[in-house]
């Protein structure tokens, strides 16, 4: 049987406040776009000649 869910905590006074500033700090990141070198690989070996798919 499953598990029942809990109810999600509610942040009070300080705990609250310090959540926000957490958020609010965290949004003006900018993320990194980053390219993989695995990915590059999977692309070369769909894209290639070498790789058919022969029935």
């Amino acid at each position: 049987m499953a598990r029942p869910i809990k109810a999600t905590p509610t942040l009070k006074d300080n705990d609250a406040k310090n959540f926000d500033k957490r958020v609010e700090k965290h949004l003006t990141k900018k993320l990194q776009v980053k390219t993989l070198p695995c990915l590059d690989k999977a692309k070369e070996i769909v894209f290639s000649c070498d790789f058919n798919c022969q029935n």
